[in-house]
């Protein structure tokens, strides 16, 4: 399971897009 990368790539997505 790789829900930590997931979680800090959409977070980073989520900081930088919005």
């Amino acid at each position: 399971m790789r829900v930590a990368k997931v979680m800090r790539l959409v977070t980073l997505h989520y900081i930088i897009g919005i």
